[in-house]
């Protein structure tokens, strides 16, 4: 079973009255089969004390100087060419890294899908 938080900057700040449950739960959700899945398009807001037990990631295009230098922290692993590319990811493309790949990877979603999505079938 899995949780996903959309807009996690607003729920796991250190403002948030909840970040301290989802704290708790990306600690000790896993020991109980429990999965979390952040969503957020400001990543750098998120306390360290949840992203630290966080351990893959799937970005797309990054250019606030703020979120890169966590997105550099967060992911030491990640080389300097795959971190120059962030910043340049195409619509559709984003990159995962993490414990759940071997190695980063640049990753394209299929046109086909993406023109469904738009025409509003999966919304």
């Amino acid at each position: 079973m899995g949780i996903v938080i959309e807009e996690a900057h607003r729920f796991a700040s250190k403002n948030s009255e909840v970040s301290s449950k989802i704290s708790l739960i990306a600690r000790e959700g896993r020991k109980f089969g429990l999965g979390l899945i952040l969503i957020s398009q400001v990543p750098s807001s998120i306390i360290e004390d949840i992203t630290s037990h966080l351990n893959t990631f799937i970005l797309l295009k990054i250019l606030n100087p703020k979120d890169l230098e966590f997105i550099r922290k967060t992911c030491p692993c990640l080389s300097r060419e795959y971190f120059e590319a962030l910043t340049k990811l195409e619509t559709g493309s984003c990159l995962a890294v993490g414990l759940a790949l071997k190695n980063p990877a640049i990753l394209k979603s299929n046109k086909i899908c993406r023109s469904w999505w738009n025409r509003g079938r999966y919304r």
